[in-house]
């Protein structure tokens, strides 16, 4: 704290957010309840945040989020990792470990962001469009009217840096995993990144791309969104394409989603819908889609009452549901072709 204080340029700050979920229709039976009830830590934070202005524009920066246990009373967890430089007139360099660009995006657009119940991520965690990558070299350029573009590498983008003949095998998300994928010869992990972005008044858009390097073959991702604010309504949508999931030859998934959101006084209403399409070749049955509904009410500035129901609809051969994506909120195992629904009642504190 005494260092904090004496450098003059750390900026402390987080957030604390948790709701209890009441979860129904997952189809377990036996030790797995069909009805049970959860307390969800929805990815709270704390960040460290440094500038220090070098002169003529420039500046030297470094951030470090970490996620807090709040609800197991487990240890800190790194997220994203960053120092860099930049200057005002040339835009931004760093490296560190930081979130897939295509990932920001979707934050972006995601009404249910970080809440356990109804966040997007339920259905678009597919491949590694929601990770997290290691050993990151980014660069991001200057506005340019509303403009910015983003370039990133890595060579560690599932989670070990994988040499000539490494077997990948650490990377899962919700539903999907790398199982014993061995590189060929002369082959390496690497993930490139290219996204484009547009932010003007109450227009923003954004494209972006990804390749992962798994050997024999890559995995190809894009994701388009955008958002539009007119007064008190808010709308957002996404696409995203995903190809040869994780390496996987054939494994094609499309997601798509809209949502809307109306502002009146403390109170927001909103609702989204995604829907995705395994368009893997020979495999029938395997679509899900998810209803979101919730209500915001700002108790403060800083401290917003969060309650949201969402009903995931999946076909006879998938189990979406049971994971939404948002660190710290706990798992559910869902059988196949149930249709889980979650109605949860939570606090969300920034400081």
């Amino acid at each position: 704290a005494a260092a904090m204080a004496d450098s003059g340029n750390v900026v402390i700050s987080g957030k604390i957010a948790a709701d209890v979920t009441f979860v129904n229709g997952t189809g377990q039976t036996g030790t797995a309840d069909n009805n049970t009830h959860q307390v969800n830590n929805n990815n709270s934070i704390v960040t460290l945040a440094m500038n220090e202005d070098l002169g003529n524009g420039n500046k030297a920066f470094a951030s470090l989020t970490y996620g807090l246990p709040m609800t197991n009373g487990g240890a800190l967890a790194g997220q994203n990792q960053i120092a860099g430089l930049e200057g005002k007139s040339w835009g931004k360099v760093f490296v560190g470990a930081f979130d897939n660009p295509l990932k920001v995006m979707g934050r972006g657009t995601d009404l249910f962001a970080d809440q356990s119940t109804g966040d997007a991520r339920t259905l678009t965690n597919i491949g590694a469009v929601e990770a997290r990558a290691n050993d990151v070299i980014a660069y991001i350029t200057p506005s340019f009217n509303g403009f910015t573009g983003v370039l990133a590498h890595s060579n560690n983008p599932l989670g070990t840096v994988a040499a000539d003949g490494a077997t990948i095998s650490t990377f899962t998300n919700a539903n999907t995993s790398v199982t014993g994928t061995t590189l060929a010869a002369g082959q390496t992990t690497a993930m490139n990144i290219v996204k484009l972005a547009y932010a003007n008044g109450p227009l923003s858009l954004a494209a972006g791309s990804h390749r992962v390097d798994m050997g024999a073959t890559d995995e190809k991702a894009w994701r388009l969104t955008g958002g539009y604010t007119a007064g008190a309504v808010k709308v957002v949508g996404s696409y995203q394409k995903v190809s040869d999931q994780l390496g996987t030859l054939g494994a094609d998934f499309k997601v798509w989603g809209l949502g809307a959101a109306y502002m009146t006084g403390a109170t927001t209403v909103k609702g989204q819908y995604y829907k995705l399409s395994n368009d893997t070749a020979g495999t029938t049955n395997a679509n899900a889609n998810m209803l979101a509904l919730g209500v915001d009410y700002a108790m403060s500035k800083r401290t917003t009452l969060q309650l949201a129901y969402s009903k995931v609809n999946n076909d006879s051969g998938e189990n979406y549901g049971g994971n939404t994506g948002v660190a710290g909120a706990d798992n559910l195992a869902v059988a196949n072709g149930s249709d889980p629904t979650r109605l949860s009642l939570g606090m969300k504190h920034t400081f």
